[in-house]
């Protein structure tokens, strides 16, 4: 997870940063598929705190995801209708990616750890 949180940096472009996010994503969900096997962890504070932390930080991803992507759109817009039409090839203007998370950032994530005391699993 460290590894994958390392790799993104600000001056890659969006598709690139985008797959790191994923990527990143996907650590994380394994990170607590470990947690979940292991009663002690699950109930000691630190992992309750890491949870609170991790939805925090993933509703605010999508928060700034969503403001990236009205900003690209607009810009989009911008430059492809007069007047700006007339003055984007002169300045080099060109169409901006969105920012493309995988389909797994479009629902909502529980990051809940549930108590296994009962011994079952729902």
């Amino acid at each position: 997870m460290a590894r994958q949180r390392a790799r993104w940096r600000e001056e890659d472009a969006v598709p690139v940063q985008g797959a790191v996010s994923g990527e990143t994503s996907r650590a994380v969900r394994s990170l607590f598929a470990v947690i979940e096997r292991y009663p002690e962890i699950r109930s000691a504070e630190n992992v309750l705190r890491l949870q609170a932390e991790i939805q925090r930080l993933e509703e605010q991803i999508a928060d700034r995801r969503e403001l990236y992507n009205d900003q690209v759109f607009r810009y989009n817009t911008a430059i492809a209708t007069l007047p700006m039409l007339v003055l984007t090839p002169v300045f080099g203007w060109k169409p901006r990616d969105f920012f493309e998370a995988g389909p797994e950032a479009a629902s909502p994530r529980d990051v809940a750890i549930h108590d296994g005391g009962s011994g079952s699993s729902a």
